[in-house]
This record gives structure tokens, C-alpha cells and sequence, in this order.
């Protein structure tokens, strides 16, 4: 089978102990919106002095020979029409189960900074960071649980879709479909009916299209299961080693435990090539950034 193996086999998703309650998360506050200004213009003007404007334009509270001016809104011409000012647009009000973000900024993966707690930390994290605790095997704090994640997710990738290749074609008789044939395997199958030898034989028609689609030359061996079973369960232990290192986790609902993996995820795709360089060994352009092991240590004790 073709499925990605990590070379950092060591590397395994202990449970994590939970970090310290920090004295508060870290808030992000926006900026106050700007105070509405104008230029108030008192009780009208016009050419005449006073309440009363001569001939000229009505201002004040009347306006001479026009009109008087029957609130700010209108403005005398001097032969008494008026032309309305344009009405406020009405602000629509919020539906009655809009919910209202906590103070200190957005929400992030469906939670408010101050929800997230430790979590802020490895949602947030230099990937640099994530990438030394990968090197380095380092599961511990927010970050190290985020990297442990990285390496569980990246070896389970194919997985599921492997076992139930497995599945599909567990009934599958291949050594009889073959040998009725007089056909050695699959590539010999292959080649025979390109070259147009032999007649096309469905069951071996759908088995070669799943495991083209699958990336696959033959069907799963037992080892080859039981690899893939192995890495669904780490990656199960690495999703428990995040809510360890969460420490809001006990206050979260399972909505929004599958929301904050959902999120960490998303941060861990956009570097999916640096976080696979990193899990097979390999030197990335700007290994020069890699952060210092004491920089990382203190990352790992950061409190939130």
C-alpha cells in the first residue's frame, strides 16, 4: 500500500497535563467607533437679524415673507414652498436569537477569546513552533498537543478509506477470478486486456477502479490493516491530548469541542507541506527561522 508513514515513529500522544489556570485570556479589543459629528446651525439664518429673515430666505423660527419654517427640517425659499430633508434610513434591528460576541473581540471557532482560553495559544501559534515540537517529539502544552495532532492526522491520512476498501471487497474471491482465467494478478490482467487477449471481467473492472482511486496497485494485506486501525486510534488520542491541554475543555460542549478541531485543522492545512517535511525528516528552506528549543520551552509555559 501507498499510505504516508511517519518517520518520527517515536512520537506518540501521551495524555497531557493540563496548563494553569492563567489570570485571564488574551482579549482583543476594537477600537472605538467614531462619535457622529455636524455642524449645528442654532435657530435658522437668512438675510434678516433675529427670529425674522426680511425678504430673504425663511431661517429662524419664520423667514419674512415666505413661509415660516416649520422645524429644521425645511428650508423657506421666500414664496413659501419647502423641500423636505431625506429621511434616516431606519436601522434594522437584530434578530432575537443573534448572538451577541463577548467583550474583547470576535469569536474564533465559534467561541470568544476568553472561552478558548489555552487554546488561543495553539490556534494562534507560530508554525515554526509547531514544527520544532514535531522534530523534537514534544507534545507538552497547547502547542506540543497541536503538533501531536499534526503527526496523528498526517499518518492517518488514507486510513479510513483503506479499511473500507478492505471492506467492500472482503467477499471478493480474486484468487478464483483469476485462476478460472488462467491470469497470474492484476497486472497480468491488465496488460492482457489492453492488448486485447481476453474478455473484460467486471468484478476485476470495479476492484482496479477503487484502487486506482484509492492510489493503490493491490488490496490492503492484513499488516496493511492493521497499520491503518493503529493510526485511527492515535489519532483519536491525539484529539483527547488537545481537550487535556484545553483548559476550558470541562465548560465546552461537544459542539464546540468539534468545533475547536475543526479550527485547529484548518490552521494545520494551510502548512500541511512544512508540517510533512517536518514529520519525515526533511530540511525546509527556512529551517534558519526554526525557533530556539529555549523559546519553545517558553511557549510551552505560556499561561492563558
Amino acid at each position: 500500500m501507498t499510505m504516508k508513514k511517519s518517520l518520527i515513529a517515536s512520537l506518540t500522544v501521551a495524555a497531557l497535563a493540563l496548563p494553569p489556570l492563567g489570570a485571564g485570556a488574551i482579549l482583543f479589543t476594537a477600537a472605538p467607533a467614531l462619535a457622529k459629528g455636524g455642524n449645528g446651525g442654532g435657530n435658522g439664518g437668512g438675510n434678516g437679524n433675529g427670529n425674522g429673515g426680511g425678504n430673504g430666505n425663511a431661517g429662524g423660527n419664520s423667514g419674512g415673507n415666505g413661509k415660516a419654517a416649520s422645524s429644521s427640517t425645511t428650508r423657506g425659499n421666500g414664496f413659501g414652498s419647502t423641500k423636505p430633508k431625506p429621511a434616516k434610513p431606519t436601522k434594522a434591528s437584530a434578530p432575537a436569537n443573534a448572538t451577541t460576541p463577548a467583550k474583547g473581540g470576535p469569536k474564533t471557532a465559534g467561541m470568544s477569546p476568553n472561552q478558548l482560553g489555552s487554546m488561543n495559544g495553539a490556534l494562534h501559534a507560530n508554525i515554526n513552533a509547531v514544527l520544532a515540537h514535531i522534530r523534537n517529539g514534544n507534545t507538552n502544552g497547547p502547542v506540543g498537543a497541536l503538533a501531536g495532532l499534526a503527526v496523528a492526522d498526517h499518518n492517518a491520512d488514507g486510513a479510513e478509506a483503506l479499511i473500507a476498501l478492505a471492506d467492500k471487497y472482503a467477499d471478493l474471491d480474486l484468487d478464483g477470478l483469476l485462476g478460472d482465467s488462467e491470469l497470474a494478478s492484476l497486472d497480468d490482467y491488465r496488460s492482457r486486456l489492453a492488448a486485447g487477449e481476453i474478455e473484460p471481467i467486471a468484478e476485476l473492472d470495479a476492484l482496479i477502479a477503487d484502487l486506482d482511486a484509492a492510489g493503490l496497485e493491490s488490496l490492503p494485506t492484513e499488516d496493511d490493516l492493521l497499520a491503518a486501525q493503529d493510526a485511527l486510534d492515535a489519532q483519536t488520542a491525539a484529539e483527547d491530548g488537545i481537550f487535556a491541554a484545553w483548559n476550558k475543555s470541562d465548560a465546552a460542549t461537544d459542539d464546540q469541542k468539534a468545533d475547536l478541531l475543526d479550527a485547529l485543522r484548518a490552521r494545520l492545512e494551510a502548512e500541511d507541506a512544512a508540517i510533512a517535511e517536518a514529520i519525515d525528516g526533511e530540511t525546509t528552506a527556512d529551517a534558519g527561522d526554526e525557533l530556539d528549543p529555549e523559546i519553545v520551552e517558553i511557549i510551552d509555559n505560556i499561561e492563558y
